[in-house]
């Protein structure tokens, strides 16, 4: 009676021609690399602010896709620069209190520990020429 179903059914196959090429998460939990390690609250202090080498902190979570974008990213940097930077990683949902007190409001966000005082940070994705460009200066 109306042309208007026919419309409608072409305007549908459309749409769903376009989220195939969405990737689809597979739920793959990521791990850290090898030269990086775990810090918390309890630690941040001796672990990074007295660290006598620069440390880079990437402060991440578990459901943070862009976290698990850029986690390759510092893993290589963790093991192109060892022996003049570590590389450390605090889980935002579990240390909140480290957050607060360098004002992160997004996630992740690295930022680059020397003497005890932050002397870099970067917040978002950004490719490793760009985080590399930014620290190297400092190490």
């Amino acid at each position: 009676m109306f042309a208007m179903p026919f419309v409608l059914k072409a305007d549908i196959q459309e749409v769903k021609l376009r989220p195939a090429a969405i990737p689809k998460f597979t739920g793959e939990v990521l791990k850290m690399g090898t030269k990086t390690f775990d810090v918390n609250q309890d630690e941040f202090q001796s672990e990074v602010l007295d660290s006598s080498t620069p440390v880079l902190v990437d402060f991440w979570a578990e459901w943070c896709g862009p976290c698990k974008m850029i986690a390759p990213i510092v893993d290589e940097i963790a093991d192109e620069y060892e022996g003049k930077l570590r590389v450390a990683k605090v889980d935002a949902d579990e240390n909140q209190d480290i957050l607060m007190n360098y004002g992160i409001m997004g996630i992740p966000t690295l930022i680059l520990f020397k003497g005890g005082e932050a002397v870099e940070r970067i917040t978002g994705f950004k490719p490793k020429g760009k985080i590399v460009s930014k620290i190297a200066t400092h190490i």
